[in-house]
């Protein structure tokens, strides 16, 4: 299975801590001091795991917040599904206008335009 762009970010924080930690295992090592290997690596693979749910968490938080950074103006989209790589639908409102987008690798159709009081009927429809 390979990782997705969501969690390579999580993954590397791992990596990087394992390799922090077996570098500063390496300096106690090297000072004369007995190295416990089974607790050493009992609290590497704790740090890993801590980073690990450090990085989700900060994935989903930004994918929460990232739609409202930068995305001030009046353009906004309300929601989209994709049907394959490249090819969906999006709910675009600019105002108090709204339109349905049929959106492909090279083109952007208009399939509908619709009315604010439709979409508060839609979302109150189970999907």
């Amino acid at each position: 299975m390979r990782p997705t762009g969501a969690s390579r970010p999580a993954i590397m924080a791992g990596v990087m801590s394992l390799v922090l930690c077996l570098g500063v295992s390496t300096l106690w090592a090297d000072s004369g001091q007995p190295v416990d290997l089974a607790g050493e690596a009992a609290r590497v693979a704790g740090y890993l795991l801590l980073l690990m749910a450090l990085g989700a968490l900060a994935v989903r938080i930004s994918r929460k917040y990232t739609p409202g950074i930068g995305g001030g103006g009046p353009i906004r989209i309300e929601d989209g599904r994709n049907f394959s790589p490249g090819v969906g639908v999006r709910l675009v409102r600019v105002g108090s206008r709204v339109w349905l987008l049929g959106v492909s690798r090279d083109r952007v159709t208009l399939l509908a335009e619709m009315a604010p009081e439709e979409l508060v009927n839609l979302k109150d429809q189970p999907a």
